[in-house]
Formats: structure tokens, sequence, C-alpha cells
């Protein structure tokens, strides 16, 4: 069937490993999700979301699938959200308040 799609937020190393390890079991065989995008703080913005950011890359999520608005609550962003329409959220200290859907 069809994979459950989930949005990862999360900025510091801390969150990175979290990142990771959702990846990794992610891909392996007969997993039921995948990760359709990364939101983080962006890396020039707030120095701790270079760490999820450079994880992403590394991991190869698609650059146009890693998020990094500096609100949460801008326009543009909640657009590209409801595009993408995730299934759940995993959050991992993103460092922001997500407005209700």
């Amino acid at each position: 069937g069809d994979l459950y799609k989930v949005a990862f937020f999360g900025t510091p190393m801390v969150a990175a490993e979290v990142l990771q390890d959702l990846v990794t079991v992610s891909r392996r065989p007969g997993a039921n999700f995948e990760v359709c995008s990364v939101v983080t703080k962006p890396p020039e913005q707030d120095h701790a979301g270079a760490h999820v950011w450079r994880a992403a890359k590394k991991l190869d999520i698609a650059p146009g699938a890693i998020l990094t608005p500096k609100s949460p609550k801008e326009a543009s962003f909640l657009d590209c959200m409801s595009r993408i329409a995730p299934d759940l959220c995993v959050t991992a200290a993103y460092g922001g308040l997500l407005p209700q859907a």
C-alpha cells in the first residue's frame, strides 16, 4: 500500500540524531512510512539549525523538501505544508510554535 508521509521538525544536534534514526528506519524493507519533508530553522538565523539542515542533505532528502522558514506562521510555509499534506509530524526540539491546522 501507500506509505504514510512524515514531516520532521527539528533544529539542534539531538534533533539531527532523531532525523537520522527516523530516515534509517523508513528505508528498511517493509517500512510503512517515508520522511517527506524536513523543517528546520534557517542555518544562517540559528547556528544550531545547521545540524538538521546538514543531516537532511547528507541523508539525500530532496532539496525542495528541506524547508527553512524564518517563522512557522509564514503563509508560504503553511501553503507548502498543505501541499505536502503529511500524515504525521514528528517534532524534536524544533524551537518554534506551530499554528493549529
